[in-house]
């Protein structure tokens, strides 16, 4: 299932031995996870690359997963969105409460901040659904379209999309630099060896 448990600590100890990469979490699944304890955790990656993180989140959609961490799936878009709330007014408030549905939270604050202001790039990835292409589209979020299971010629659909809900919704106009398209691929000398 591409299950990586600790793509924060492989990013830190990769930064450790790079300068310029930039490292991207692909994808933190929120629902399983205090938000504050990720918040804590993103801080200090993006402290320890020197400010080269790029901070994926997703809801997740495989029902083992949601099953392990005993997490109604039904839940993950709430679980999801009240948990990326409070990251990001974690990393950018010097103390701030929180009541939600799944969240007590008394008035915190989170130490360290990241290094990058006002935090690092949160991307959002998706493969193709429209709920979360409108959440991806917020000026303060990055669109990962994934490749997994739909043909190559819906990704210009779904890039397309989310660029037009960017400028309807939010009013600009998305750049390359704010979408990625995640694809897998097989590199060999020859198509036949790839195939």
């Amino acid at each position: 299932f591409s299950i990586m448990p600790g793509p924060l600590y492989v990013a830190v100890a990769a930064a450790q031995r790079t300068h310029r990469i930039r490292f991207g979490t692909g994808v933190t699944l929120l629902p399983f996870h205090h938000p504050l304890r990720i918040a804590e955790d993103a801080a200090v990656a993006d402290i320890l690359t020197g400010g080269r993180l790029d901070f994926g989140v997703g809801r997740g959609t495989i029902a083992v997963h949601f099953e392990g961490y005993n997490v109604p799936r039904d839940e993950s878009r709430a679980r999801f969105e009240e948990a990326l709330a409070i990251i990001e007014k974690a990393w950018i408030s010097e103390r701030f409460p929180h009541d939600g549905p799944y969240y007590h939270i008394p008035p915190t604050a989170l130490v360290p901040k990241p290094l990058q202001k006002p935090h690092p790039p949160i991307w959002v990835p998706s493969q193709g659904s429209s709920e979360t292409i409108d959440f991806a589209a917020h000026p303060e979020r990055k669109y990962v379209y994934m490749q997994n299971f739909n043909p190559f010629s819906a990704a210009v659909r779904y890039l397309n999309e989310y660029r037009e809900v960017a400028r309807a919704k939010y009013g600009y106009d998305a750049t390359s630099e704010q979408l990625a398209w995640a694809a897998p691929v097989y590199v060999a000398a020859t198509d036949e060896q790839a195939m």
